[in-house]
């Protein structure tokens, strides 16, 4: 009867580990100056958010007077931005430049109900 005879497998010997490649320095990237005010920080003029703040800008230029949420939500849509994001950024672009909340409009009083006759 013939066994078949297992052989270990060869031990594998302590091979010397490559020595770690040295990191390349990176240079520390310069520290961007962000224009904060009313705690407010301005976005980058190349995001779409950007972008509504440049609309409420040239809207409050041309017309020498802060823009209204109005008019910036139709040209923003217009360029396809969605309204939300047009409405939360009036909202700060309007804080950012200190502009005040426009008041509401006053609705009509409404007609006392007349009770009908029995």
């Amino acid at each position: 009867m013939a066994t078949a005879s297992a052989k270990p497998a060869p031990k594998k010997t302590a091979a010397a580990k490559p020595a770690p490649k040295p990191k390349a320095e990176k240079a520390p990237k310069p520290k961007v100056e962000r224009d904060i005010q009313n705690d407010v920080t301005r976005p980058k003029s190349d995001s779409k958010t950007g972008r509504i703040w440049a609309i409420a800008d040239e809207i409050s230029k041309s017309k020498k007077a802060p823009a209204t949420r109005a008019e910036v939500m139709e040209k923003a849509v217009a360029e396809d931005i969605n309204e939300a994001t047009v409405a939360t950024q009036y909202q700060r672009w309007r804080v950012y430049n200190g502009v005040e909340r426009a008041p509401k409009a006053e609705k009509p009083a409404k007609a006392p109900k007349v009770k009908k006759a029995a």
